[in-house]
């Protein structure tokens, strides 16, 4: 929230904190498990950040930006979001998909993933999933259906336990 050109709350224009502006829309950032680092992520490529000194202003570190492709093997370009998970483990959301990354002996996607985000991550039913796919293509044709009242009191029951 800004009163005029003064921020009051929330996060501070990236270039007080010595980034660039091609940065100031990324698609994802996360502090790594493996090494402790700060990551950006924007389209297909990735950045390293080298956090200063407090009160000095952090910085790229040399030799970045880098291809995704290159170190996070299986993890696809433009990401949606990306953060480590409190068991330690990185993942990577983009579309309807999460892919989990093993960090040794290489950083790559683990074996069966990416996996659906609905019903991997948010323990959707294959049903909801398929109402879900329906009511989008529906949408698009101009057509869009309501879901049930069923369906409707499951998902939020679902989204309660979260």
């Amino acid at each position: 929230m800004y009163k005029g050109n003064s921020r009051l709350i929330g996060p501070a224009n990236i270039n007080n904190i010595g980034l660039s502006e091609e940065l100031s829309n990324m698609d994802a950032a996360l502090v790594w498990g493996r090494n402790g680092r700060t990551y950006l992520f924007k389209g297909k490529q990735y950045w390293r950040l080298s956090a200063g000194p407090i009160g000095r202003r952090s910085s790229i570190d040399p030799g970045y930006p880098r291809l995704i492709s290159r170190a996070w093997r299986g993890v696809p370009n433009d990401i949606e979001a990306a953060f480590k998970w409190h068991s330690g483990r990185t993942y990577f959301f983009k579309d309807n998909m999460y892919y989990r990354i093993s960090d040794f002996p290489k950083v790559s996607v683990d074996r069966n993933y990416p996996k659906n985000t609905g019903l991997g991550w948010i323990k959707c039913s294959r049903e909801e999933i398929r109402l879900a796919k329906e009511n989008e293509k529906q949408k698009s044709t101009g057509r869009a259906i309501l879901p049930s009242f069923v369906t409707l009191l499951v998902s939020l029951l679902l989204l309660t336990r979260l």
